[in-house]
């Protein structure tokens, strides 16, 4: 996490990094990330969202937030479903 704060500018970045054990969670995953990117953009606090694959079923994701409380409400909402 990245808080880098410079006047009234406060910006959260967070990364991840996963590795598909089985080869049959790939669906689901691209399936809910897709979901999630979705649901990331429509919200107010989001400044960029991503997924981006790497070699071997790896996976990288990153979100950026406007601060804290936007992070923090996003990552505690309830999912919706589809």
């Amino acid at each position: 996490m990245c808080d880098r704060s410079e006047g009234n500018l406060s910006v959260f970045i967070f990364v991840t990094r996963l590795r598909l054990s089985d080869l049959r969670h790939r669906r689901k995953f691209l399936k809910d990330a897709a979901d999630a990117i979705e649901r990331a953009t429509d919200d107010s606090g989001n400044l960029g969202t991503g997924v981006f694959p790497d070699a071997n079923d790896v996976y990288w994701t990153r979100t950026a937030r406007r601060d804290r409380d936007a992070m923090t409400a996003f990552m505690t909402a309830e999912p919706t479903s589809g």
